[in-house]
């Protein structure tokens, strides 16, 4: 059995997947086996046959490499397959534009190792790389394309002790994985809470996070892991957002609903208060929040139907 299981779920990856592998390639693992899988996710492009070339290149033998289709589309759906074709202990979770600092894998494993009944953890650090340099709006609103850089070691037992663990270098106990698959199981809403082929909802990661604390797991953020996060040119822009923002407001409503948890209620007056006070700040932020509530209405529309 290896010791670490690093798996990539990836949806059309190929143009982007090289970098990732290269950074992966330079791991200093000090004796630390570990396996690389990638996950290909109902992708239409060459991203299998791209992976194992990369990968090639790369020239790293010593480490197992596999490629699995899943043809089942969405991340939840393709975390879910990386669980179950995992050989290791602990699993790392490398999206296909984080680029894993080379002492990643080693301080993963160690923290794995000195903090028993962990089911999650993540880096604090996760540094953006921009393809193109963006301007000030955009840096404000970072954290939402998960870009930030907090000086913080904590585990938590509960979502009040405020230490979730994001997407972006997740690292997962693999006994804990098996016991989400198991209790998430026939939950269709479930597959909705992540992006699939090409949207962008976004509670997969936070729903994670309440699974482990419901099944008495802990979660924990890390100084030690780190890793840099590659934002595309496509992704800096306010288009770009604004249906970000909408995916990510649909989402809350989804994940709250799914995990019996009272959402926050605007009052109408509290609401036009919101904007104005906005309006004279940062007008763009106006435009963020009327999307969140058309989004919000939708989603509990949605879930409406479903209760009849």
């Amino acid at each position: 059995m290896e010791s670490v299981s690093v798996i990539i779920c990836c949806y059309n990856s190929a143009n982007r997947i090289y970098d990732t592998l290269s950074h992966l390639g330079k791991q200093d693992s000090r004796g630390i086996n570990w396996e690389l899988i990638i996950i290909n996710n109902a992708s239409t492009d060459d991203t299998g046959k791209s992976a194992a070339e990369a990968w090639e290149k790369v020239g790293l033998k010593s480490v197992p490499f596999r490629v699995i289709d899943e043809p089942m589309p969405g991340l939840v759906c393709a975390r879910k397959r990386g669980i179950l074709e995992a050989a290791s202990d602990l699993i790392i979770f490398c999206d296909d534009d984080n680029w894993l600092y080379p002492d990643y894998i080693n301080n993963a494993y160690t923290i794995a190792q000195q903090n028993p009944g962990l089911g999650l953890f993540s880096p604090s650090k996760c540094y953006g790389v921009y393809e193109v340099a963006p301007k000030e709006w955009f840096l404000k609103r970072k954290d939402m394309v998960a870009v930030y850089d907090v000086d913080l070691d904590k585990i938590a037992s509960s979502a009040s002790d405020d230490a979730f663990c994001g997407g972006a270098g997740m690292c997962m106990d693999h006994t804990f994985g098996l016991h989400y698959i198991e209790y998430t199981k026939d939950n269709y809403l479930r597959t909705m809470l992540d992006r699939k082929e090409g949207n962008l909802l976004s509670g997969g990661d936070t729903d994670l996070n309440y699974v482990a604390y419901e099944l008495g797991y802990k979660t924990g953020l890390f100084n030690s892991l780190r890793l840099q996060h590659y934002i595309p040119k496509q992704r800096i822009n306010r288009k770009y957002l604004l249906k970000l923002k909408y995916s990510m407001a649909y989402s809350h409503i989804l994940l709250y609903y799914i995990n019996n948890r009272e959402t926050n209620k605007w009052t109408v007056g509290g609401f036009i208060k919101h904007l104005f006070t906005t309006l004279m700040d940062d007008p763009f932020e106006v435009l963020m929040s009327i999307n969140a509530l058309i989004a919000t209405n939708r989603a509990k529309k949605m879930i409406n139907r479903l209760k009849k």
